[in-house]
């Protein structure tokens, strides 16, 4: 495998601290057991290693400092590796080995999904390698939509079961001025998810007011308390979002106040499992699975009973977007933006910025739709129109309107956490003011706050780190097979 980057271009990128020595050797501060001064870099060599916790690597373990970068994020060396090539602006070129586990029988779906990201990363498909996805089951059409899919392989959000219903119920409170209050989570993908409905809701004309639950407080998703407060400020409809679908109580709570209530979530459906009178003749089960769907208005998540959209592993985000882009067409708008070259930007196209990114930060797979949507959504945000978003790329110093790097990798440890840190340290509401920001100066003052924030959860995490090492090693723990601190 040949790489694209220097070591030297490696180093320049590890978050290193306390760096010593000169020549071809540094020693750094060991970011595994904290010691000073005790990991040793081998520039020439592309080796590293600790002499107190022992802990190595070298281009035949698997990567070198392409490895410890991966270390130092938590990562892969597959995913550090393209995450240096995002950085960088390089184009990667992994190239499959013939004898690979990819080409065998009975591959896992995590071993295709590395296939995938391989033959994504080459510039063509060799017959060879077309011949081996073949034999696993992918037809040519399969193939080429991972490789080469657009915004028109997309899947109609029509297929959603309940869109359709939420679109007609929405444009009834829209056209009768029915105050809406969108009830998100206090993660990015809840952030995101939140700003979607709220801003897309906006363009509609709705009256229409955000809530997104305090995680000290009010704890995750919906609860009795945020249910009496909207009852209390005379809301009508309570749109959720990235969550709700477990919230049966008090959903059931809403409807007795006489609240209309829409849910949007991605998350699985609870269920009790119901003894059988006797086993299934043909399975020979003794239980089924009774799902518990709460009684709201509307239900629309991708892994409910009777859902038939084509691809479940989608975030809440996509699932507020899905239902934005059914509604815009509903009211005449404009849709998503195919041709990326002409500058002109619809609403929708900010909207998907914000579903590709709440895609890469809650971890969803990248592939099907998905990997269109993150794909697209990064080519939009490279000249993004959202103060909020443009804000917080600022004052991370990323800063693609200028030299085009903007990759998943970081959305994923840059700019995701500063919403994550909002939610977690603070008030998730700091985040939906950044996206909602309607003027450069309060914008760039807001997303200031949330790196600062990010950066105290950082060295939050360092000290406590820190502190449960002490603790092991200051007692008996430290002689015990297994620990949990």
């Amino acid at each position: 495998m040949g790489f694209p980057f220097t070591i030297q271009d490696e180093m320049n990128l590890l978050p290193l601290n306390n760096v010593k020595g000169s020549g071809n050797s540094r020693y750094i501060d060991c970011p595994f057991c904290h010691s000073k001064a005790a990991l040793r870099i081998t520039i020439d060599k592309n080796l590293w290693n600790c002499f107190s916790c022992q802990m190595k690597g070298d281009p035949h373990s698997g990567g070198g400092l392409t490895q410890l970068y991966g270390k130092f994020y938590n990562i892969s060396n597959q995913d550090a590796y393209h995450a240096i090539c995002d950085q960088l602006g390089v184009q990667s070129d992994y190239e499959c080995k013939k004898n690979e586990d990819v080409t065998s029988s009975k591959a896992s779906p995590r071993e295709l999904d590395h296939a995938y990201r391989t033959l994504l990363s080459m510039l063509s498909l060799s017959e060879s390698h077309r011949e081996n996805l073949l034999q696993r089951g992918f037809n040519d059409e399969a193939i080429e939509k991972y490789l080469h899919g657009t915004i028109r392989d997309l899947y109609d959000p029509a297929f959603l079961k309940g869109s359709r219903e939420a679109v007609l119920l929405l444009k009834d409170k829209i056209k009768g001025q029915m105050p809406i209050r969108v009830i998100g989570d206090y993660d990015a993908d809840g952030i995101c998810s939140s700003y979607i409905l709220k801003r897309g809701l906006e363009a509609c004309g709705a009256v229409v007011d955000t809530m997104i639950p305090h995680r000290m407080k009010d704890g995750y998703g919906l609860n009795e308390h945020l249910v009496d407060e909207a009852y209390a400020d005379g809301i009508d409809t309570i749109l959720t979002c990235d969550n709700g679908i477990a919230a049966y109580a008090q959903i059931e709570q809403a409807k007795k106040y006489g609240m209309t209530v829409i849910i949007t979530d991605h998350h699985e459906i609870p269920y009790e499992e119901e003894p059988l009178a006797e086993p299934d003749p043909e399975t020979g089960e003794t239980s089924r699975r009774r799902y518990k769907i709460p009684p709201a208005d509307v239900v629309i998540d991708p892994k409910q009973p009777g859902d038939t959209y084509p691809f479940q592993e989608i975030c809440g985000a996509v699932v507020a977007f899905k239902l934005m882009q059914l509604l815009f067409a509903e009211f005449g708008f404009d849709g998503i933006s195919t041709d990326l070259t002409s500058g002109k930007r619809s609403l929708l196209d900010e909207l998907l910025e914000f579903a590709a990114f709440a895609t890469i930060c809650d971890v969803m797979p990248l592939r099907e739709e998905n990997r269109i949507l993150v794909r697209h959504g990064l080519e939009l945000m490279k000249q993004t129109q959202n103060v909020g978003l443009h804000a917080l790329m600022e004052v991370n110093q990323i800063l693609p309107w200028q030299d085009g790097k903007l990759g998943a990798f970081h959305i994923g440890f840059v700019l995701g956490p500063c919403l994550n840190a909002s939610g977690r340290l603070d008030s998730a509401q700091r985040a939906m003011e950044l996206l909602d920001s309607k003027t450069r100066e309060a914008a760039v003052a807001q997303a200031a706050f949330l790196k600062q924030l990010n950066d105290s959860r950082k060295e939050m995490t360092e000290e406590y780190v820190k502190i449960a090492v002490e603790m092991i090693e200051s007692g008996p723990l430290k002689d015990d097979r297994v620990l949990v601190v």
